[in-house]
């Protein structure tokens, strides 16, 4: 719910100032014209469109893809295969996700009923939970039935 009321206080500015040009283009003296030769009401209307639709699908599409990742991430937990993953090697990509960074692991999966293999990841990793994967450590790990590369550690 933060996040929800963080990302409508960031659009809400926008929202007003394309409110205030959509005003502007309704209050425009019949027939005046930019300093480049168009018409004044046009010029608020497509300022006033642009501060409110840019925004609006901005958030429209973000916040489609933040859907998508937790539906990923449900669907994993819910359908797939739960197993354990040792961790090979870790290392910092440098990307950091709201303070949390960004780690590419090298990992052995072991999965019940198939061998063993290895596979790379990238995942943001929590700062709490920094400590918990140190090479040579184990973790759970939930792997798509149908992709074995498609995975979520348990963190």
């Amino acid at each position: 719910m933060k996040r929800v009321l963080r990302g409508a206080l960031l659009v809400l500015p926008f929202l007003a100032l394309g409110g205030v040009f959509l005003y502007l283009g309704s209050d425009a003296p019949p027939g005046s014209l930019t300093d480049d030769g168009y018409p004044l009401d046009t010029f608020y209307y497509a300022m006033g469109a642009w501060f409110i639709g840019l925004p609006l699908a901005l958030s429209l599409i973000i916040s489609l893809l933040f859907v998508r990742a937790a539906s990923r991430q449900r669907d994993l937990v819910e359908h797939g295969i739960k197993g354990t993953a040792r961790i090979m090697q870790t290392e910092q990509t440098g990307t950091f996700v709201n303070n949390n960074p960004q780690v590419r692991f090298k990992l052995l999966i072991e999965l019940p009923d198939r061998p063993p293999y290895e596979v790379p990841h990238l995942q943001i990793v929590d700062l709490i939970h920094l400590g918990a994967i140190n090479p040579g450590s184990s973790l759970g790990v939930y792997v798509d039935p149908e992709n074995s590369r498609n995975l979520l550690l348990d963190l």
